[in-house]
């Protein structure tokens, strides 16, 4: 069976929920965080893209956030940003992803999703999204919102998250904090991010 075949079954048998995506989470923030959806919470979505590189390898984008004032200025993400009104979550994943790196939404088959994510240091409730480009994409950045684009491999991700996750120190709107992370070409990756990767793992874990 293949990787795409495995992950809709995989989806179809139900997500790992608010205990995938503690496997990355800082243990500051503690259980409060999960599973809270306030009403007034703003709404985001973003997009984890499959493909295969030259290789046969599979792959999904991450972008560098540009340094900026607000509370993920230089942080590593997934494509993706506000939902608009009267917009579906998936096609605003579609529509950033084309907006920050450049692949077309009909790019894009998507898949289903993973569980939303209360970020509370931005008010946002995120819909990760995964999908899969049957030809490797060409990436075009818009530097006004992306400084960078990381491709990490599933393989690497896994052998990390399956060996323990690494650690980083970073300094939050909590305070500095001790927060479990992946380490993608020498970048951090944590926060929301590795959460949705966590929970992503801990799906196709077994």
């Amino acid at each position: 069976m293949g990787f795409i075949e495995n992950l809709k079954n995989k989806l179809e048998d139900g997500l790992p929920g608010v205990e995938g995506q503690k496997t990355m989470a800082p243990m500051e923030i503690g259980d409060s965080r999960f599973g809270r959806m306030p009403s007034d919470a703003r709404k985001a979505a973003v997009l984890c893209l499959f493909y295969q590189d030259g290789k046969g390898e599979w792959r999904f984008p991450l972008i560098q956030r540009p340094e900026y004032p607000g509370s993920h200025g230089g942080q590593v993400s997934f494509p993706g940003g506000k939902i608009e009104r009267q917009e579906r979550a998936e096609d605003a994943a579609l529509r950033e992803t084309h907006e920050e790196i450049g692949v077309w939404p009909d790019e894009v088959r998507l898949l289903g999703n993973l569980s939303d994510l209360y970020i509370p240091v931005s008010g946002f409730v995120v819909s990760p999204f995964l999908g899969y480009a049957s030809a490797e994409p060409t990436f075009k950045p818009d530097p006004r919102e992306v400084s960078g684009i990381l491709y990490p491999t599933l393989e690497d991700l896994s052998k990390q998250f399956s060996e323990g996750p690494g650690t980083a120190i970073i300094e939050t709107s909590y305070g500095r904090m001790k927060v479990p992370s992946f380490d993608v070409d020498g970048s951090v990756v944590w926060g929301a991010t590795a959460i949705i990767i966590g929970e992503l793992l801990t799906l196709l874990k077994d």
